[in-house]
């Protein structure tokens, strides 16, 4: 079985923000949604300052947190890899965020939670992962893992 899970290199990260366009492009979440999204982390002092940059989505964690907070079992992982949410399922309580160490799930103006799903629901297979294809860098990628 295959399972695709996303790497990041942040040595390789420009914060084009080509990622988050290209997932906000394709996904069309309503406004103040985001599946993905940058961020910086500043360190060290003046004059020797640096700025790393990276991607921040679902990793599609192997033991996921969240699914594990679901009270209403709306949260699964799936055999491709990728974390899924029924949003039919899901009552809004949050406990999903409050369990997430990267606060990645969103909600939206019904309380429902939303969140990056490796383009399983909605994209042909041909055009999967649009926010890796669209950076320029190669800093974020996709790969697919075939357990033996």
């Amino acid at each position: 079985m295959s399972r695709k899970r996303f790497i990041f290199h942040a040595e390789l990260c420009i914060a084009c923000h080509a990622c988050e366009v290209a997932c906000k492009t394709w996904r069309n979440p309503e406004n103040g949604i985001k599946y993905r999204r940058i961020e910086s982390e500043e360190s060290g002092r003046f004059p020797d300052v640096c700025v790393q940059y990276r991607t921040v989505g679902c990793l599609h964690c192997e033991k996921p947190l969240c699914m594990k907070a679901c009270p209403v079992n709306a949260i699964k992982k799936i055999n491709s890899g990728s974390v899924i949410v029924n949003e039919e399922k899901c009552i809004g309580c949050r406990k999903c965020l409050n369990a997430c160490p990267w606060n990645i799930p969103c909600f939206g103006k019904n309380g429902k939670m939303r969140k990056c799903d490796m383009c399983e629901k909605i994209i042909p297979e041909a055009m999967k992962y649009p926010c890796v294809k669209a950076c320029p860098t190669g800093a974020f990628q996709i790969v697919i893992d075939d357990d033996l």
